[in-house]
C-alpha cells in the first residue's frame, strides 16, 4: 500500500518490556488529504465515493482482515487451521493495556460495525447513575446542556446533549458565562436523575 495513503491515527507506548517500542495504529487518510489527481477523471467520482465509504478513516488492520476473510471465503483450504476448523494465528494477541475496540480476527466486526452497535446500545436507554449539569449554551436557538454522568465507583463520563434529551430536576437549568458555569439561581439542584432517553 502506498505510504501516502495512510496516516498514524494513534500511537501508544512505550510498551512494557518492549525496549522502548510503540504500538502504531495506522488508518487510511481522508480523501481530502490525498493527491487530487487520484479522484479526478471520467470514472473518478464513483471511485471517490467508494473510497469515502470503504476506506477513509478505517484502520489498516480492518482492511487486511477484510481481505483475509474474503479470500478465506473463496478458498478456505488456503489458510492453516486447527483440528476444530478455527484459523491458526487468530485471534491476534490482544493489547496488554486498555484501548478502544481493536479487531483481532477476520470474523470479528470491523471498528465501524462495533462503534455502530455500541452507539445503538447507548441510545437504547438512559445512562446508569446520576447526572450533574455544569453548563448550558444556546446554539441556533437550541439549548444544549453539558455535564457529567456519575456512575458507580466514582467514575464519571462527560456528556453534551440537547436539553430535551435530559430530564431536569425542578427549576431553571444552569447557565454559563465567560467566568464559568453554575446552577441557575433558585434551582433546587443541578443533579439529574438518569431516567431520560439519551
Amino acid at each position: 500500500m502506498p505510504t501516502s495513503s495512510t496516516h498514524v491515527a494513534s500511537a501508544a507506548g512505550p510498551l512494557p518490556q518492549s525496549g522502548g517500542c510503540y504500538l502504531i495504529n495506522p488508518r487510511w487518510k481522508a480523501r481530502e488529504a490525498l493527491p487530487a489527481r487520484m479522484f479526478h477523471g471520467k470514472h473518478r467520482p464513483t471511485l471517490a465515493s467508494a473510497y469515502d465509504d470503504a476506506y477513509a478513516g478505517v484502520p489498516i488492520l480492518d482492511t487486511l482482515l477484510d481481505a483475509f476473510a474474503f479470500f478465506d471465503g473463496l478458498a478456505p483450504s488456503l489458510a492453516r487451521r486447527h483440528e476444530d476448523g478455527s484459523l491458526e494465528g487468530f485471534p491476534l494477541p490482544p493489547y496488554d493495556f486498555a484501548l478502544r475496540y481493536r479487531r483481532l480476527a477476520p470474523d470479528w466486526p470491523t471498528e465501524r460495525v462495533w462503534n455502530g452497535r455500541a452507539w445503538l446500545v447507548a441510545q437504547a436507554g438512559p445512562p446508569h447513575g446520576s447526572r450533574t449539569i455544569v453548563g448550558r449554551i444556546t446554539v441556533s436557538g437550541r439549548v444544549i446542556l453539558c455535564g457529567d454522568t456519575i456512575a458507580g465507583a466514582g467514575r464519571t463520563q462527560a456528556f453534551t446533549e440537547l436539553a430535551e434529551q435530559v430530564v431536569l430536576a425542578p427549576g431553571p437549568p444552569p447557565s454559563c458565562s465567560a467566568t464559568g458555569c453554575r446552577p441557575a439561581p433558585g434551582s433546587p439542584s443541578s443533579s439529574v436523575a438518569a431516567t431520560s432517553p439519551r
